[in-house]
């Protein structure tokens, strides 16, 4: 096994200046074109580590990352689920094109811990019942906006005049 060099950040790119709306591509994207911003006086600078063979990281959900091998290297990656966590990666499984993974997840829930799925699918209900909120309220060009409502004619408190 060889050397890894692993940076990552406590939060995404968006921390970098002047590179607000972009982000790379792909490993070597960000080497040649993030990698050099973090260099510079006042930047915000990723965490580094060279992992020798047998080092083991935990990264945590979320957190960007990325690894350039040093030399010939074999690498495991495992991803953790546990309660903290399980609604966003029921979620995120759920919102794949291929439900197989999905189905798959949710038998195995089911079989080894039925009581934990129960309460998740009630979860779920509940998350997707918000999204359907925030969905409805993007689109919905009938309801009035709050200016609308605070500046309609009728009973309100409040009037406004331009002269």
């Amino acid at each position: 096994m060889g050397s890894r060099n692993v940076r990552f950040f406590f939060m995404c790119l968006i921390l970098i200046p002047n590179r607000m709306q972009s982000s790379p591509e792909g490993v070597i994207e960000w080497f040649i074109d993030f990698y050099p911003e973090t260099k510079k006086p006042g930047a915000y600078q990723p965490i580094e580590a060279v992992m020798k063979p047998g080092d083991l990281i935990f990264i945590p959900s979320s957190w960007w990352h990325t690894a350039l091998n040093l030399e010939e290297s074999i690498a495991v990656t495992q991803n953790f689920v546990s309660q903290q966590n399980l609604l966003n990666v029921n979620a995120f499984l759920k919102s794949k094109p291929s439900s197989e993974l999905y189905d798959a997840f949710h038998s195995a829930m089911v079989s080894n811990h039925s009581e934990v799925s129960e309460k998740l699918e009630e979860q779920m209900k509940e998350l997707e019942k918000k999204n359907k909120k925030k969905r409805k309220a993007k689109r919905d060009p009938t309801e009035a906006s709050f200016w609308q409502k605070l500046t309609q004619d009728g009973d309100s408190a409040v009037s406004f005049s331009l002269f």
